[in-house]
């Protein structure tokens, strides 16, 4: 709101993305340390990650019958 009357909305946007951008770099931090795995394992996508989804998606279409 501070930056609305100065800046414009554009420049509040772009300061709350910001903070939000700070923020998940934290929680990834916070992450990492607590389950104690590598940064590159946290965004790769393992076979398992996909056994899992296709799991999922065939619970959900077949609850829906």
């Amino acid at each position: 709101m501070i930056f609305i009357p100065l800046f414009g909305i554009n420049a509040a946007a772009l300061v709350s993305s910001m903070g939000y951008m700070v923020y998940q770099a934290y929680i990834i931090v916070v992450f990492k340390k607590e389950f104690k795995i590598p940064l590159s394992r946290f965004f790769a996508i393992s076979v398992s990650d996909l056994q899992q989804v296709k799991r999922s998606i065939v619970a959900s279409v077949t609850k829906q019958d």
